[in-house]
């Protein structure tokens, strides 16, 4: 996908559907240029729930995410989750004060956030994009909704940051 399809995507999604889950098209296929697929897999988990499905997220976790990064031999067996092949999720929410304020990364008094379960996090609307390491940012790229603001540069810096991500490490 390029920069002005990408785009064009995004205002789709806001101008007509005003969904979180039309976002959440459009990061799969971003990360479906960007993950290493020799490597990982994406796994959708958006429909799951977290008190009935625990194929990608225990029972104790705050919420189960949209996405889950696996490593590619991951495979959910007899009821058990191999936590060790499950690397990391990506949280799509729809407005952008949900994601320059996650409310999943920390645990609660009852339920264990993201940061406790996966090694890593990418809250994300498209618009934005924030990439934590347990509670800790490590970058964010953000997209101006006026497209005189927004350039392919910042769309070549996202897939970069995306490339660069070791998930197992």
């Amino acid at each position: 996908m390029n920069f002005n399809t990408y785009i064009r995507k995004l205002n789709e999604v806001m101008e007509k559907s005003k969904l979180e889950n039309g976002y959440s098209h459009i990061v799969y296929q971003i990360f479906d240029i960007t993950l290493d697929d020799n490597k990982y897999s994406i796994v959708d988990t958006s429909s799951l729930k977290r008190t009935q499905d625990s194929i990608t997220a225990p029972k104790d976790v705050v919420a189960v995410p949209d996405f889950v990064i696996t490593e590619k031999g991951y495979c959910y067996d007899d009821n058990q989750q191999d936590s060790d092949k499950v690397l990391g999720c990506i949280e799509v929410k729809y407005n952008d004060a949900d994601i320059k304020k996650p409310d999943r990364l920390e645990s609660t008094e009852i339920y264990r956030g993201y940061s406790e379960v996966y090694k890593k996090i990418i809250y994300t609307n498209g618009w934005i994009w924030t990439y934590y390491i347990g509670v800790k940012k490590q970058w964010q790229v953000v997209f101006e909704k006026d497209k005189n603001n927004t350039n392919n540069k910042t769309y070549g810096e996202l897939l970069r940051y995306l490339c660069s991500i070791d998930w197992e490490e």
